[in-house]
Formats: C-alpha cells, sequence, structure tokens
C-alpha cells in the first residue's frame, strides 16, 4: 500500500471511529436492542448473560471456546431456573390466556375496562391479580426471547388494565418485543401510542427506567423533566422502526422535527441530528424543511457535529463546495460504520450529490464537467453519464458542449 493510500485510509478510519454514535445510543436502548452481528462473541455472551435466554448464552459460550463439551458455569441452574419460573407461570396464566383468546367472549367486551373487569369476574371468575400473572409472564417471555408471545400477552394486558402505570409499562415493553421480532407495521403502531402518551404528559412508568409523576415529585423532578427523558428515549427507539418501515422516512421526519422533541434533540442528544439531516437528503418532498435544519445545524454546532451535518453545512451556510466534497467522502465512512444509516448508503449519497449539483447550477450559468464531477467524488467519464442522467430525468433545460464538456 502506498503511503498516500494508507493515509487515506487512516483519515477515514478515524473519522468513522470519531463519528460511531454506538457510545452514544446505547445507554437509550434496551439490553437486547443493542445486540447486532457484528458483535465479537465474547460482547454477546456478556450480553446474553444478563437476560434469561439461557441456552443461546450457553451457545455462544461454546462457540466462543471452540467446544461443545463443557457448558458455562452455573448454566444448569440457571436453566432449570428459568424453566421453573416459565412453567410455573404458564399454569398461573392458563386461566387468563383461556379467557382472553376465547373470540366469542372478545367481541362481548365493551371499551369501559372497569365493566369489562366486573362482567369477567361475575361470568368468568376473573380475578384481578390474574392481570399481574399476565404482566409477569410477558415480562418472562420477553426475557428468554419469545418476542411474539410478550407483544401478544401485553396486547391481552393492555385491553384489560386500567393501571395507568402498567399500561404504559406494557406499550414500552410492546415495542420493545415488537422491535426484537421485526414486526414493524406493530412496532410503528405502538410507537405512535407511546408519543400520544408523552405528549399528554401521562408520565408513568416505562420499561425504561423512567419514573412516574408522583415518584418525580417526591424527588424533586418536574413532569416536565420527565417528559422529557421520555421524548429522549423515545427519539432513540423510533431509530428501529423507521428504517425500516415503508413509511418510517416520513415518519422520522415528522416527528424528529415537530417542537416539542426537536427541542429534546437540542437539549439532550443533539447526535439524533445526523438521522433528522439523512431523513431530509434522501427524501426529496421533505426538501422544503431544509432551510429550518440548517439553522439547526448552524446553532448545534459547537455542540455536535459530524461529517452528514457538516456537509449541510459546508454547502448551504459556507457555500464551500470544496469542503462539501471532503465532507462528502467522510459521509461515506461514516454510513459504513453507522448501523442505521448502512442500508441507505447509496441512497444518501445520490441525494447528497443531487444537493452539490443543484446549489452548483444555482451559482454557475457554465459548469466544468471535470471541476463538478471531482466536486461529486466521480471520475469525469462517470460524472458526465450522471449528469446526463439527472438532466433527462429532470427534464432540466440544459445541454452539453461535447467539445468544452461543459
Amino acid at each position: 500500500m502506498s503511503p498516500v493510500a494508507s493515509s487515506s485510509s487512516s483519515a477515514a478510519a478515524a473519522a468513522s471511529s470519531s463519528s460511531d454514535l454506538t457510545a452514544r445510543i446505547s445507554p437509550f436502548l434496551d439490553r437486547q436492542l443493542t445486540y447486532a452481528k457484528k458483535d465479537i462473541l465474547s460482547a454477546k455472551h456478556a450480553l446474553l448473560s444478563r437476560t434469561s435466554m439461557v441456552d443461546f448464552s450457553n451457545a455462544i459460550y461454546h462457540e466462543l471456546n471452540g467446544s461443545s463439551k463443557k457448558n458455562e458455569p452455573g448454566f444448569e441452574r440457571r436453566r432449570a431456573d428459568v424453566v421453573a419460573r416459565l412453567t410455573g407461570l404458564q399454569d398461573e396464566v392458563a386461566p387468563v390466556l383461556e379467557i382472553i383468546q376465547d373470540p366469542a367472549l372478545v367481541q362481548q367486551l365493551k371499551q369501559d375496562k372497569i365493566a369489562n373487569l366486573q362482567y369477567l369476574r361475575e361470568k368468568h371468575n376473573f380475578k384481578p391479580e390474574m392481570l399481574d400473572t399476565l404482566f409477569k409472564f410477558a415480562h418472562l417471555q420477553y426475557d428468554v426471547g419469545n418476542y411474539a408471545g410478550a407483544s401478544e400477552s401485553l396486547y391481552h394486558f393492555r385491553i384489560l388494565s386500567s393501571d395507568t402505570d402498567r399500561n404504559t409499562a406494557a406499550i414500552w415493553g410492546k415495542l420493545a418485543a415488537d422491535i426484537m421480532a421485526k414486526n414493524w407495521d406493530g412496532a410503528f403502531e405502538e410507537l405512535m401510542r407511546l408519543r400520544e402518551v408523552i405528549d399528554q404528559a401521562l408520565v408513568p412508568t416505562s420499561g425504561a427506567g423512567i419514573a412516574t409523576a408522583a415518584a418525580a415529585a417526591k424527588a424533586g423532578v418536574s413532569v416536565n423533566h420527565v417528559q422529557l427523558q421520555q421524548r429522549v428515549w423515545l427519539l432513540h427507539w423510533a431509530l428501529f422502526v423507521f428504517f425500516n418501515h415503508p413509511r418510517g422516512k416520513d415518519a422520522l421526519v415528522d416527528l424528529f422535527m415537530s417542537p416539542a422533541y426537536l427541542n429534546a434533540i437540542q437539549t439532550a442528544a443533539p447526535w439524533l441530528l445526523r438521522y433528522v439531516a439523512a431523513g431530509i437528503i434522501i427524501n426529496k418532498r421533505r426538501r422544503n424543511q431544509l432551510k429550518d435544519l440548517i439553522g439547526i445545524i448552524r446553532q448545534e454546532a459547537r455542540v455536535y457535529s459530524d461529517p452528514v451535518t457538516e456537509f449541510l453545512e459546508a454547502l448551504y451556510i459556507d457555500f464551500d463546495f470544496d469542503g462539501a466534497q471532503q465532507k462528502l467522502k467522510g459521509c461515506e465512512a461514516v454510513l459504513d460504520a453507522d448501523f442505521f444509516l448502512a442500508p441507505i448508503r447509496t441512497e444518501f449519497l445520490e441525494s447528497a450529490r443531487f444537493f452539490v449539483f443543484e446549489m452548483y447550477c444555482r451559482i454557475n450559468q457554465r459548469i466544468d464537467i471535470a471541476s463538478l464531477s471531482a466536486k461529486l467524488n466521480m471520475d469525469q467519464d462517470m460524472g458526465e453519464k450522471w449528469i446526463v442522467n439527472l438532466i433527462r430525468d429532470a427534464r432540466m433545460q440544459a445541454k452539453i458542449d461535447s467539445e468544452t464538456v461543459r
């Protein structure tokens, strides 16, 4: 490898490392949401050993140690304990499941939860403590990795429960379960439901460790502070949903750019501006919000910046095309390393090049294709083809002089 290539590679690696948001985002996620295939085996085992997925944890232990003969320390005891708890809760919850899984009975239930509980007590020998058992069962299902089962149990719990604290915890739990099960439609629905709960200032306990309003008051923390906490947690969890759901790109911009959530980002999580910027760059229908975003990026530049936000800053604030070109190179390394943005790398770079081309055309009546291609990080032949296709597809009133290549 040449010294120049080595230097370029080292610079790209450094840019990627300094812009890696994993350490910032992870504290706002459930343990199981942070699992990724790229994790080294020891990290996988450390993660799983804190859950009730004992068989999975033991399998990783075998892989880590290159042997299937020796189990991880305490495996038999932990497994027996999990099986005993699961079996015990299954027996306890069986009467509840028999009731709530009866289609004819479910049709008789009304919107009034109090009336429903009264009806079930009188006609089906239902006891209030059965709901507690169902909630515990759902929690254990999630902990052992039965995400679809946990989601279903929490859905039924919420239909019957009138406990505001527990219901909100159930929404957080069902959202996490649907994310882990890759049920993106279900996760999207729970995300919107949770947003409504938070925005109405109903701030009960959640799986994310948020205190109740009463507990917040006792601790001398305002409801507004608790609401801010919940919004920040919701924004981080939303990344899983929005980058996997068909309507996610629009929904991301809607949520992240809404005043209350934008305030939460600026106050407590400015690194999320990367995803707002990416969401607007790849979404033609949202470019009317670009001006507002650039103002925010400029305002927060001293607190947080990365190649994605700096690209917009160089292009739209400084009108520095050479600087934008360098930042676009940095974006490639950032996108490769970002769990959420890596799948849209090609789409992002294509849209970013269009931004450069559009701004360049606004300033210059005649364009040198070789120069513009360099600013788009393309060679001249590739750049010329890209520009020709763009002019044709956009039906722009422009032409290329084949002699001067302008």
